[in-house]
């Protein structure tokens, strides 16, 4: 697979990304809640990085969690936090066998697809690994055009809003530069449709939530308007 971007680079300066706003207070409290009751059930984080969602799916009751990165650097982050009930992969999950799982978490590695094909073949890739009912929870960027800075993210689609259109993407914490990203754009209805094509069934889009930590912590005036259009988009879909 083509690489967008080299973690191995910017694994140090991704790990700032844990602490955005819009990613610990939001995106992170959303993806539990679609994943619902995990208890005793063994959970596939794709695009592991150095362990962000891993490590919150080990501590809060997952029998195992297998953590994926095609960046080494990434994987060496996250195998500095150890847990039993953890083990961290160096593969692509484009092209590579993935591990047997209850729950598949894709994390805003479907925009890593550089075109549709790619996009049918990870979602392939995903669907062959989970179990009978397993569920796969997709976290995708749409960006809509808006200066969302003070809540982690500028991202702006370079030309028409097509699919496989090139995204740019800029992160930030408190209004502070991290780093920049390369992404492909897929329309709702793409994303859609190639699910189903694949085999998976009950597609929903899910509404994204704030936890009252980060209510607490930032005041509901801060987050005014971020849950109509955080320009990311929650997806579920079953295998059954």
């Amino acid at each position: 697979m083509p690489i967008l971007n080299d973690y191995n680079k910017l694994s140090e300066s991704y790990q700032q990304t844990a602490v955005k706003p819009d990613k610990q207070f939001s995106t992170l409290p959303t993806v539990l809640k679609i994943a619902g009751n995990f208890e005793n059930k063994v959970v596939l984080d794709l695009g592991c990085g150095n362990g962000f969602f891993s490590n919150e799916f080990a501590h809060n009751g997952a029998k195992k969690v297998f953590g994926v990165d095609n960046s080494i650097e990434q994987i060496n982050l996250a195998k500095k936090n150890p847990l039993e009930n953890t083990e961290y992969i160096l593969a692509d999950i484009f092209e590579d066998k993935l591990p047997v799982a209850d729950i598949a978490l894709a994390p805003y590695v479907v925009n890593y697809a550089t075109d549709t094909k790619q996009l049918v073949k990870l979602f392939q890739n995903i669907f062959d690994s989970l179990t009978e009912k397993g569920k796969l929870i997709i976290v995708v960027d749409l960006p809509e055009g808006k200066d969302l800075k003070k809540f982690g993210a500028i991202k702006n689609v370079l030309g028409e809003k097509v699919d496989e259109a090139q995204i740019e993407i800029q992160l930030f914490n408190n209004e502070k530069f991290i780093c920049s990203l390369n992404a492909v754009y897929f329309t709702p209805s793409t994303l859609e449709k190639t699910l189903y094509s694949v085999g998976f069934t009950d597609v929903v889009w899910h509404k994204p939530i704030i936890s009252d930590e980060g209510i607490k912590k930032f005041g509901n005036e801060f987050w005014k308007g971020y849950i109509e259009s955080p320009e990311l988009g929650y997806i579920s879909a079953t295998k059954i």
